[in-house]
C-alpha cells in the first residue's frame, strides 16, 4: 500500500473507531431511544464516506462478478456465529430470556456496522495494498480489525471483553479468506451481520449477566482453538481448494 493510501486508510480507521465508540450516554439518557438513533446516523454518514473513498481509491466494483464459494468455508462461519452459545451449554442457569423493542434499532445498527467494517477492513484494505502474498494482506487486515476492538474492553474494563479481540481477529481472518477467494462483498457482509446478531443481540437477550467469567473465557478459547486448527488444516492441505473461478 502506498504511503498516501496507508495514511488515508489509517485516518478512516481512526475516524471509524472514534465515531463508533463515542460515549453518547454521557450526554443522553442511556435508556433513551435517541442513543441508537444517533449511533445509526453516525454509521450512515460513515457508510457514505467509505463508499466514495472506495470508488475513488480502488478499482473495486460493488457489482463485480464473484467466484464460486467452497462449502469448506461454512464450517468456520457456523462455528463463529454460534461461538457464545457454548457458554449457555456450560451454565444453563444464566439463561434468562429478556426481549424488548430495543432489539429492532439494534438490528439495523449492527447491519450498518457489518457493512462499514467490511468496506474498510476487507474491501478497501485488500484491494488497496501492495503485499506480494495476499495471505499476508488477510493476516494484517485481520490484526488491525482485532486491535480496533480493544475499545470494547477499554469502555467496560470487563475481562470478559478481552476475548473480543481474539475472536474478532479470527472473524477478520475468516472473512478475509472468503473475500480473497470469492470477491463477494455481500456474502462477507451477511456473515458478519449474522455474527453480530447471534453473538451480540440475541445472546445478550438470552444471557443478561455472565456470572462465571472464567467459563465464558474457556468456552470462547475452545472455539478459538478449534478455528485455528481447522484453518491451519486448510492451509496445510491445499489452500487452492477453497475457491475456484466462476464461469
Amino acid at each position: 500500500m502506498k504511503i498516501s493510501n496507508l495514511i488515508n486508510f489509517l485516518i478512516l480507521v481512526l475516524l471509524y473507531v472514534g465515531l463508533s465508540s463515542f460515549p453518547f450516554d454521557l450526554f443522553i439518557n442511556p435508556s433513551s431511544i435517541l442513543i441508537p438513533i444517533c449511533q445509526f446516523g453516525v454509521q450512515v454518514l460513515y457508510s457514505i464516506l467509505a463508499y466514495f473513498f472506495i470508488k475513488k481509491s480502488t478499482d473495486f466494483k460493488f457489482d463485480k462478478k464473484e467466484r464460486k464459494l467452497s462449502y469448506l468455508f461454512f464450517v468456520p462461519c457456523f462455528i463463529v456465529c454460534f461461538s457464545n452459545y457454548l457458554y449457555m451449554a456450560f451454565v444453563p442457569g444464566d439463561v434468562a430470556p429478556y426481549f424488548s423493542l430495543q432489539i429492532i434499532p439494534q438490528i439495523f445498527l449492527y447491519a450498518l456496522v457489518a457493512l462499514n467494517e467490511e468496506m474498510i477492513f476487507r474491501v478497501l484494505f485488500l484491494n488497496n495494498n501492495e503485499f506480494k502474498n495476499p495471505l499476508v494482506s488477510v493476516l494484517v487486515g485481520a490484526g488491525i480489525f482485532g486491535i480496533c476492538h480493544l475499545t470494547v474492553f477499554f469502555s467496560s474494563m470487563n475481562p470478559a471483553d478481552l476475548i473480543v479481540v481474539c475472536y474478532t481477529f479470527l472473524l477478520g481472518l475468516m472473512l478475509g479468506l472468503i473475500y480473497l477467494f470469492t470477491r463477494n462483498f455481500y456474502l462477507i457482509t451477511g456473515i458478519h451481520f449474522a455474527f453480530n446478531f447471534f453473538n451480540k443481540i440475541l445472546f445478550e437477550s438470552l444471557v443478561s449477566n455472565i456470572n462465571y467469567i472464567w467459563l465464558y473465557l474457556l468456552s470462547n478459547a475452545i472455539i478459538v482453538v478449534i478455528l485455528v486448527i481447522y484453518l491451519g488444516i486448510l492451509f496445510i492441505k491445499n489452500i487452492s481448494i477453497l475457491g475456484s473461478e466462476g464461469e
